[in-house]
């Protein structure tokens, strides 16, 4: 293309383009290496006066194609440029009236007028991805050119693209409620099926766009009921984005919606157990409480579904409900319980609420005859986890299946040496030198008494506020802080690794001596200043002991916070989940 044309498109020169002479009008037919004419140039950046322009020196140029296949038309439209829109329909309109008056003159075939004024016509172009001018303004979001060329030609909705959408598809994706409604009220024929077979309901629901759900089932009720290749309706994909609104509406629209089940045989209390959704799992069982029974291929329940994706705020919603608490003994195709399940996924939170409801049957097999207990102690490599899990089962009664009777050697979880040098070890050795710590802080503490001691008279070395109950405090948390770090510094000390469970049982108290020492050595420091401050300033004094107070309250909710935002799987269930339900329950089965 010409430099000074292009530069004139860009700016929107238009007396370049009048002072143009006739031996000059080839420069309008050069083209950039995309292939875009001056007028794609002018159109994107939203010239009128030069579009204007060009299309009186040259008004076949309006259906001029560069390498995406975009018309003039589709640049503005994609841009949102509606005057430029209206400009180009305009010259079109005119220019077919021409056409018409000529072949009426010219005595024409009867109807070959008509074929130029609709099937030809610059709207209905498609580019190479067969979308038109309304495709681009409705993806782009913009409304006022999506109503011009609605108005232009009320056939358009019934145009898809090589995905498979609509307008109105596109429409409910984007959340465009105004375009949703001119489409719905306007067109005169609607296509419902989107890509993989996905209506515009779906589109909305995917994407969380409520007020569109709400237009849709107003328009188009039947939409809720339809289904996608996956056989997922609506209610599926809100059950699985955990969009309760829209779950609400839904339901209250068609409660039976519950008990369809997608090509897997999942249901929506699946999908929201499985993905994580427990204020979803609740709104659904309040509407259908016999839900809880509906099966997958694999004969699992939602409580199955939601301890194999170790949700443990939806095993715990679905426990305490009394309709569902009756299935926590269900068997799935593998005679596997929920506990079983629990247990294989080595989740010692879900094991403890399991093993905490009274109808839990400890003594139930699989199909391989093992229990809760045969298959944590058949596991080879131990990490603190399962020997916790171990212990929580013993306590609780468990006992071992039809595996004892034959000749399987028994195996008690015990943290094996490559594990222990990892987990136990590491651990011992950071609380031995916590703990060296605190024994030396605690020891010199004693030779440098708060307030000092008395140098002359009777008292001489005595500590001068030896009769003050704030001291007297002081000694007795010190001491015991102390001596309780020299004690989880020995006992770690002979412990001894190759010793089954020694290790594992001299790190668990040290967890809990460490804690005596900390609180003692918080107490010491607290009750050593307020002794040496309270006579002068009192409020000070407090402040410092409702400060040193609150670190054992502030270490417990940061622990937990943190355990919380570990990396957990239902992330990467939730993204899968968007496209396809079923998809992500094959992935998580996958990864059993």
């Amino acid at each position: 293309m010409d430099s000074k044309l292009h530069a004139a498109a860009r700016l929107g020169n238009t007396e370049f383009l009048r002072k143009l002479g006739d031996e000059q009008l080839h420069l309008l037919h050069t083209t950039t290496p995309q292939k875009n004419a001056a007028l794609h140039i002018a159109a994107k950046f939203g010239h009128i006066e030069f579009v204007e322009e060009m299309l009186k020196r040259c008004d076949f140029l309006m259906r001029e194609t560069n390498n995406r296949g975009d018309t003039a038309l589709h640049v503005a439209s994609r841009v949102g440029h509606v005057r430029i829109v209206e400009v180009l329909i305009n010259c079109r309109r005119s220019l077919s009236r021409s056409v018409s008056e000529f072949s009426w003159n010219d005595d024409v075939e009867e109807g070959q007028s008509d074929q130029l004024s609709s099937e030809h016509e610059i709207w209905r172009m498609e580019n190479r991805e067969n979308n038109t001018a309304l495709h681009e303004a409705v993806r782009h979001g913009h409304c006022e050119v999506a109503k011009v060329l609605l108005k232009e030609d009320e056939d358009l909705p019934c145009f898809v693209n090589k995905a498979g959408e609509s307008a109105l598809y596109l429409a409910a994706e984007q959340g465009s409620l105004e375009i949703v409604k001119k489409i719905l009220t306007t067109a005169s024929a609607i296509v419902e099926n989107g890509p993989e077979g996905r209506t515009p309901l779906h589109a909305a629901v995917i994407c969380g766009h409520f007020e569109v759900v709400v237009e849709l089932l107003k328009e188009r009720s039947h939409l809720i009921r339809q289904v996608d290749t996956f056989k997922s309706t609506a209610l599926h994909y809100a059950s699985s984005g955990g969009h309760l609104n829209i779950v609400q509406i839904l339901l209250e629209t068609d409660a039976s919606l519950t008990y369809l089940l997608d090509e897997e045989g999942l249901s929506p209390l699946h999908i929201a157990a499985g993905s994580g959704h427990p204020h979803i799992v609740h709104k659904l069982l309040e509407y259908c409480p016999d839900a809880g029974e509906l099966l997958d291929k694999r004969e699992r329940n939602a409580l199955h579904v939601a301890i194999e994706s170790e949700e443990l705020d939806v095993v715990k919603q679905l426990v305490r409900r009394p309709e569902v608490e009756e299935l926590i003994n269900e068997i799935d195709n593998c005679r596997n319980t929920p506990l079983h399940i629990a247990v294989q996924k080595e989740n010692y939170s879900i094991v403890k609420l399991l093993l905490g409801t009274e109808r839990v049957n400890l003594r139930a097999m699989n199909r391989d005859g093992q229990t809760a207990l045969d298959i944590i102690e058949l596991k080879e490599e131990q990490a603190y986890e399962q020997v916790f899990i171990w212990k929580a089962l013993v306590v609780a009664g468990a006992v071992h299946g039809r595996r004892q009777h034959s000749r399987e050697k028994k195996h008690v979880p015990t943290a094996s040496r490559s594990t222990m040098d990892k987990s136990y070890k590491a651990m011992a050795n950071t609380l031995s030198v916590v703990a060296a710590l605190i024994a030396t802080v605690t020891f010199a503490a004693v030779f440098t008494m708060p307030g000092g001691n008395k140098n002359e008279g009777a008292g001489q070395g005595v500590a001068v506020f030896i009769n003050e109950v704030a001291f007297k405090a002081f000694v007795i948390s010190d001491t015991i802080a102390m001596c309780t770090s020299m004690i989880v510094a020995l006992v770690l000390v002979w412990a001894v690794p190759g010793v089954p469970g020694m290790l594992v049982n001299a790190v668990g108290w040290a967890l809990w001596l460490m804690w005596i020492a900390l609180g003692g050595m918080v107490v010491s420091f607290v009750t050593a200043v307020y002794v040496v401050v309270s006579t002068r300033c009192m409020w000070l004094a407090i402040v410092v002991c409702i400060m040193g107070c609150s670190v054992p309250f502030l270490v417990t909710p940061i622990v937990i916070i943190s355990a919380r935002q570990a990396p957990h799987a239902r992330r990467g269930f939730q993204h899968v989940q968007i496209q396809a339900p079923s998809t992500t329950m094959k992935l998580i089965r996958g990864n059993m």
